[in-house]
């Protein structure tokens, strides 16, 4: 007997429903591979790009620090190579650059080229290429940049992009690069000399790079530089887990991997229950045919392994074009999306066929065992038992039955409906699952676009409430005098008013966690700044402690009343400690502020410096007008506007669209294979009733009537359960999508709602025109014969 040429005419015949199995397995197969595919990407691109150029692996800050202060450390076993190096911020017209020295023997950190030479001479530098190509400068330009207060011109040399840089924001910025606002550059060591002769400013290290042995602990070797080298200077430091600038991409890198295992366990779960249900179904249509092979002495083992052959095309079809096409598309996606946040040079696609393997290998063996579940019954009959008939299942009576009054009034075909539903669990369990996930990544993908709304309406119009922030100088330079900025000096325009608050820059390190951020230290904050708990409730800044966010609260398990201990990591406070109760915990989204009052502060022995100024517009007055009238002032360093900021946000959160649109996509074919897979059994196991009904008069568009309803019925059922699961997984996702600086609101607009549940009706109707081919295709007379 040929079995291979029947399972291909038994495919062939239920070929709708193996399609079906084929896009659900497809898009576990998707999701997994392209996830894992691009977290592999990332995690090789940042190995091999962390290696070529030397990423150092600690970072020290000191206020001054001397090659004589760091001789000790060629003794240290754990240390392969160290270098000091001097940093500082040049801007102009609101144009902030972070310079670092460097000279031809500096071997950490070198630096990746896209064009042009490294500089040699002074006052050559070497600028970051999204910079320049935001503010569309060339090889060869003059920038002519403030440095204390004193005009410097530069030259550059070329663009170039560094590993430790893989993300650039700015400290003072809103948590996401700004490209045309803030850059990086690199300058030869012999600029530093003539730099100070323009500026007065006595010239000093003020940063020690450090790049370890494979084996060092550097979290341990971190306090051990910090604890030995000038101590006295030293300001901070960090390893480069702690790096801001590089934890980020790491972090989305175990994100990926987290989120890679996560979709596709419902997918795979549920094209397995898929399975099981459509070979049941063929198990029960063919179990003549099984007795009659067994009567023909086919072998057992023979005739389970013919059925469990059935499900290895559409597992194998599904798995591996969904892998090949994952591994393609989403890597290439994560890499649109990820265009304006991380710098990546010379990254290229690879297509991962290890990652296609396995969910290959996974989704044909769960295949497999649930059609070995669904037949092993039958396969227990002798031959004999197997070619009778199967006897019709004894009528039983729904517990809806048992009230006379609701029932008497209900028709003839909401009766059908309802017995058809509550008769069969198993396939109404499934048929609201697969509605239930369908409705939950749609939630998903809404939440993702309307929380990212929230989150800048809230930032924007709710939390900030000042129109400008202008930042100043500590120090100002006039033809080599320098001084120390006095925010008293600062002249403040007619029909403007403004505010000037201390910002601090603080870290905490504990049990190998870092984190960095910044004190807003605010007396009467209501008219430029508003604090809030998560109840949306305003909060006032305490003089006996602090308000921390919910999110630095989280991370290191604090309450309120708990004592926090911080370290200021500005050069002007001197590295010192502050410690105090926590008052109250805040909610926040694109910051992760302390705030406290000014007398707390002194009380420790803070000499406040309020070099941050909120600013406030009248009718008169627009940031245009704020630049000319600060445009010649020394002391001031930039000037924002509360609206470019939120612009800012906006075009980086455009990504969420995308997103949204693959999740709509997934959600639909999911709904479609899923209802059109239980609707075509539901068909298969009714074609008695149908046939008695097509016999009675009923047209064929009656029929798919009773059917549809049937399935909007269950799909209604499906949202009720889909909408919590929804939200369970949206809180899921976000949690694993927030980080130190940003966290999202758990929001989701009622219109989404209502859109949601619209879209999964919808494709419970889509799903549910094939079928009116199927109805039609009913034998009435041949099917009734069956059953004399």
């Amino acid at each position: 007997m040929n079995l291979f040429k029947k399972s291909v005419r038994d495919i062939l015949n239920s070929k709708g429903q193996f399609i079906s199995i084929a896009i659900v397995v497809f898009l576990g197969a998707f999701f997994f591979t392209g996830l894992s595919a691009g977290s592999r990407l990332l995690e090789d691109y940042r190995g091999s790009y962390y290696s070529e150029y030397n990423l150092s692996d600690l970072w020290l800050y000191y206020s001054h620090i001397s090659t004589d202060d760091i001789s000790e450390l060629k003794n240290v076993e754990e240390i392969e190579d160290y270098e000091l190096r001097f940093t500082y911020q040049t801007t102009s017209q609101n144009k902030k650059l972070m310079v670092h020295s460097f000279d031809e023997n500096s071997t950490i950190n070198r630096l990746y080229i896209i064009e042009g030479k490294l500089p040699k001479e002074p006052f050559e530098i070497a600028v970051d290429n999204e910079f320049c190509e935001a503010n569309h400068l060339h090889i060869g330009d003059t920038l002519n940049y403030m440095v204390d207060g004193m005009e410097v011109p530069y030259q550059i040399t070329a663009f170039i992009e560094s590993p430790e840089y893989v993300t650039k924001i700015a400290e003072d910025g809103n948590g996401f690069p700004e490209h045309d606002k803030f850059g990086i550059a690199y300058v030869n060591y012999s600029t530093i000399p003539e730099l100070s002769k323009l500026t007065g400013i006595s010239v000093a290290y003020d940063e020690l790079l450090i790049k370890t042995k494979d084996t060092a602990d550097n979290n341990t070797l971190l306090q051990k530089v910090s604890d030995s080298v000038n101590n006295d200077t030293y300001l901070y430091g960090y390893t480069r887990e702690m790096n801001p600038n590089c934890s980020s991409l790491s972090r989305d890198i175990e994100q990926f991997k987290s989120l890679s295992l996560a979709f596709p366990v419902v997918f795979i779960f549920v094209a397995m229950l898929m399975t099981y249900l459509a070979m049941r179904r063929i198990m029960d249509m063919q179990k003549i045919q099984m007795g009659i092979m067994k009567a023909l002495g086919v072998n057992r083992k023979k005739i389970l392994f013919h059925y469990m052959s059935f499900p290895i095309i559409p597992c194998l079809a599904g798995s591996l074009i969904g892998g090949i096409s994952g591994s393609l598309l989403v890597p290439r996606m994560l890499l649109y999306l990820f265009k304006d946040t991380y710098d990546l040079p010379g990254i290229r696609l690879n297509i991962y066929y290890s990652k296609i393997i396995p969910i290959l290998l996974i989704s044909v063996l769960l295949g497999m065992a649930a059609t070995f579940f669904s037949c092993r019954k039958v396969l227990k009959l002798s031959a004999s038992v197997a070619m009778r008939p199967t006897a019709p299942k004894a009528g039983h009576r729904i517990l809806l039955e048992r009230s006379n009054k609701i029932w008497t009034k209900l028709s003839c075909k909401n009766r059908m409906i309802l017995r058809n539903i509550l008769g069969n669990k198993l396939r109404t369990v499934m048929s609201c699952l697969g509605v239930s996930c369908s409705v939950a990544l749609l939630i998903t993908g809404f939440a993702m676009y309307d929380s990212t709304k929230e989150l800048i309406h809230r930032t924007y119009s709710e939390i900030y409430k000042y129109d400008a922030v202008i930042n100043l100088n500590y120090f100002t330079s006039n033809h080599g005098e320098v001084s120390i900025t006095n925010p008293e000096d600062l002249t403040i325009p007619e029909h403007v008013s403004a505010l000037f608050v201390p910002v601090l820059n603080f870290e905490i390190n504990e049990d190998n966690r870092n984190t960095k951020g910044t004190f807003r230290v605010l007396q009467d904050n209501s008219e430029y700044f508003k604090i809030v708990d998560k109840d949306w409730n305003e909060l006032f800044s305490p003089d006996d402690g602090f308000i921390i966010s919910e999110r630095l609260a989280e991370k290191y398990d604090l309450n309120i009343n708990d004592t926090l201990t911080v370290k200021l990591t500005d050069s002007y406070y001197g590295g010192n400690t502050v410690k105090g109760k926590i008052k109250d915990i805040s909610e926040q989204y694109l910051t992760q502020d302390i705030y406290c009052t000014p007398s707390f502060l002194e009380k420790q022995g803070i000499k406040l410096k309020a070099l941050t100024v909120y600013v406030n517009f009248n009718d008169y007055t627009n940031i245009d007008t704020l630049k000319d009238f600060y445009k010649d002032n020394k002391m001031v360093g930039s000037i924002t506007s509360l609206e470019s900021q939120r612009e800012a946000v906006e075009l980086y959160t455009q990504s969420m669209t995308g997103i949204l649109m693959v999740m709509i996509i997934g959600a639909m074919l999911l709904s479609f294979a899923v209802i059109y897979n239980i609707s075509t059994i539901n068909i298969m196991e009714r074609r008695i009733s149908l046939a008695t009904m097509k016999v009675l008069g009923y047209r064929k568009n009656s029929i798919a009537h009773v059917l549809e309803n049937e399935n909007v019925l269950l799909s209604i059922v499906g949202i009720i359960i889909g909408i919590p699961l929804g939200l369970l997984l949206m809180q899921a996702v976000f949690d694993t999508a927030a980080t130190d600086s940003m966290s999202f609101p758990y929001v989701v607009y009622p219109m989404s709602m209502v859109i949601t549940c619209i879209l999964a009706t919808l494709f419970t109707l889509l799903s549910c025109i094939p079928l009116h081919k199927k109805i039609k295709n009913v034998n009435m007379i041949e099917i009734l014969k069956q059953v004399e």
